[in-house]
């Protein structure tokens, strides 16, 4: 009963899309159908920490969805929907304003602004908490 359970779960995932509830409720479709044409965007000066985050949620959305999100940097990505991840010190362009100061080291913010969505973190594993966060919270 138990995997029957599992199994109807997993298919009920991969069968309807995954929204991201903004800050004023609004609901983002991170992936449609199997789809998505979202990307993932690092600043060209990432951290180890930023890559590890972003291959994560792009092996992770992978294996929930189906759906491929490519990894880019700033300089590299075209116009739509994007997830930036960035660390303190390394945001620049980050389409938000985000209280650094408040992260300290291990801290993370999740936001939403228009269709994008970021993940900003402290100045050690705050990306990769961050990220670990929106999988386990929005994609389940």
């Amino acid at each position: 009963m138990a995997f029957f359970m599992r199994i109807s779960a997993l298919f009920f995932m991969l069968t309807t899309a995954f929204a991201v509830s903004g800050e004023c409720g609004e609901q983002i479709g991170l992936v449609r159908g199997g789809k998505s044409e979202y990307r993932i965007i690092l600043q060209e000066s990432s951290s180890v920490v930023d890559s590890q985050a972003a291959l994560i949620l792009q092996t992770y959305v992978q294996k929930i969805s189906g759906a491929v999100l490519p990894v880019q940097t700033w300089s590299a990505a075209g116009p739509g929907p994007a997830v930036f991840i960035a660390g303190a010190g390394r945001a620049g362009k980050i389409p938000a304003r985000i209280d650094w100061k408040k992260l300290e080291e291990d801290g993370f913010h999740i936001k939403t602004r228009d269709e994008d969505i970021i993940i900003a973190g402290g100045r050690e594993g705050g990306p990769l908490y961050g990220v670990y966060t929106f999988l386990e919270k929005y994609l389940g």
